[in-house]
């Protein structure tokens, strides 16, 4: 049986990742559009700005279901069937959603005049972008969710978490000194595009292996979320403001260290390394977040001004419990927008990112 505690501020912090991916893919355009080598414009600037500031989108994601789902029991079979469900079908709803999406907006318009044109068209479609470039995030879920019930087990015997801190240990060494060397799956070249006449070959094999290994390495983000929820749990309020003093300094160093490096990197040719989801300041930035929103939690006083925030409250608690939803639909939205010619230059983009 579930006995999971509900955590209000955790449904905050999955609001607030929410709206930070929706607003990385707003604004990565305006760094690709805004673009002059050697003469970075404004607009160029208020982009990465705003990149900088949501590079924490994904990877609180996995942190939070880290802190969820690592602390209690799982069984195996109900864990898969319960989960990757939860997962799964929702996808190939939205996927059948993509695929009619796509017939109508791609440009050149495909032609497709028979059910094995469309299967044909659709098989290509996925090898070329997985049907949708977003949907990476979800075939990642689909590699780390059968690994969280034995990674459990091995948490709840390693009673002072002595085990887990040195894996988290190895990890940031990893991303540290070794994220781009020969050994890191993000180092690596690209393998060639696989397609429907070489997944089964060699080629294939690799290109999944290369995926599968760059997947696992965002397990890390699961662990650290686990290991900071416990952490913070057994920290006094006292001692928990002085955490969270720490971090909102973190936040804003992490933002400044980001934009200033993308923009330094850019000045020859347009370089966005430093936005990477296994930076070490994206580590820094999703630690400093969370732990900024940890304890805060949103009014349930029976005043007038009560009544306003319990609004406020449900409007997050909705958000919160459609956000799997919103990543998957939003960036339909996004493109049904940008064929409207309704984007980031419909008038500065101070204002029209936080608008969009």
């Amino acid at each position: 049986m579930d006995t999971r505690k509900h955590i209000d501020y955790y449904d905050t912090l999955r609001v607030m990742a929410m709206v930070a991916v929706v607003a990385i893919h707003i604004a990565t355009p305006t760094l690709k559009m805004a673009y002059k080598a050697g003469n970075l414009s404004t607009d160029w600037y208020t982009g990465d700005i705003y990149l900088a500031m949501t590079r924490f989108a994904v990877t609180m994601f996995l942190m939070l279901t880290g802190a969820t789902m690592l602390g209690r029991e799982h069984k195996y079979k109900d864990f898969i069937k319960k989960r990757l469900t939860r997962i799964f079908v929702p996808f190939l709803i939205f996927s059948v959603g993509y695929i009619v999406f796509k017939l109508h907006f791609d440009r050149p318009q495909p032609h497709v005049e028979s059910l094995s044109g469309l299967f044909n068209w659709v098989g290509d479609k996925y090898m070329e972008c997985g049907l949708s470039q977003h949907f990476w995030y979800v075939y990642m879920l689909l590699v780390l969710y059968p690994i969280i019930p034995p990674v459990q087990r091995l948490i709840s015997m390693d009673k002072r978490h002595r085990g887990l801190d040195i894996a988290l240990g190895v990890w940031a060494v990893y991303l540290v000194l070794f994220h781009s060397s020969p050994l890191s799956p993000f180092a690596l070249p690209a393998p060639e595009a696989i397609s429907k006449s070489n997944i089964l070959t060699t080629t294939g094999l690799i290109y999944f292996g290369y995926r599968i290994g760059t997947y696992l390495t965002f397990f890390g983000y699961m662990l650290l979320g686990y290991r900071l929820s416990t952490l913070l749990n057994n920290k006094e309020k006292h001692d928990l403001r002085k955490w969270k003093i720490m971090a909102a300094v973190v936040y804003a160093a992490s933002v400044a260290f980001c934009a200033v490096v993308c923009a330094r990197m850019s000045l020859g040719k347009l370089n966005m390394a430093a936005l990477g989801y296994m930076h070490i300041n994206t580590i820094m930035q999703t630690i400093a977040v969370f732990v900024s929103v940890d304890g805060t939690g949103i009014s349930q006083a029976q005043s007038k001004a009560g009544r306003a925030i319990r609004s406020i409250r449900s409007i997050r608690n909705s958000i919160s419990e459609c956000s799997y939803g919103i990543y998957l639909l939003h960036i339909m939205v996004i493109s049904t927008l940008w064929s409207m010619k309704i984007y980031w230059r419909i008038c500065d983009p101070i204002i029209s990112i936080p608008l969009l």
